[in-house]
């Protein structure tokens, strides 16, 4: 599970944190979501995955305000 916490992130959907922690290859902080959650992180140096078989994810990235983000829905 996480090793730990940004405040500069939210949590998924489902009432629980999505699984994060910080990669030892590459020293960057990974999350990787699932079905049904959603996660926000304005952290520069992130990592945001998840799985798809016949889910949809969506992507988007505001430039200016530097906050991105990625859903996983059904």
């Amino acid at each position: 599970m996480a090793t730990g916490a940004d405040p500069r992130s939210s949590a998924g959907t489902l009432g629980h944190a999505p699984r994060r922690y910080r990669n030892a290859l590459d020293g960057l902080w990974h999350t990787q979501i699932t079905q049904g959650e959603a996660y926000v992180s304005a952290e520069e140096h992130e990592v945001v995955t998840t799985i798809l078989g016949s889910c949809v994810a969506a992507c988007i990235r505001d430039p200016v305000v530097r906050i991105g983000g990625m859903n996983h829905f059904l």
